[in-house]
């Protein structure tokens, strides 16, 4: 793997880590949608991890490249839903 590409893996795996960690050890407020967070971040770490040590990292990559895509559609969706909320 190109030292770029492992890189952006190891950051991004460092970073689903943390929020994982925030969630469970209970830093953040919790939601209404707190278990099924915590489920998808489970199921992230579990697959990102398992490709790497499978050697399979271009499968942990598109992982990640559709959760950073989704993320930015999500972000924009909620935020417009609060602005709306707040307005209205």
């Amino acid at each position: 793997m190109a030292g770029t590409l492992k890189l952006y893996y190891l950051l991004q795996t460092a970073y689903w880590l943390q929020q994982f960690l925030l969630l469970v050890l209970g830093i953040e407020k919790p939601r209404r949608d707190f278990y099924e967070l915590v489920a998808h971040h489970i199921i992230t770490l579990w697959m990102v991890i398992w490709s790497y040590i499978m050697n399979m990292t271009l499968t942990g990559n598109i992982i990640f490249l559709t959760m950073d895509w989704s993320d930015v559609f999500l972000a924009v969706c909620t935020l417009s839903a609060n602005l709306f909320r707040k307005v209205y």
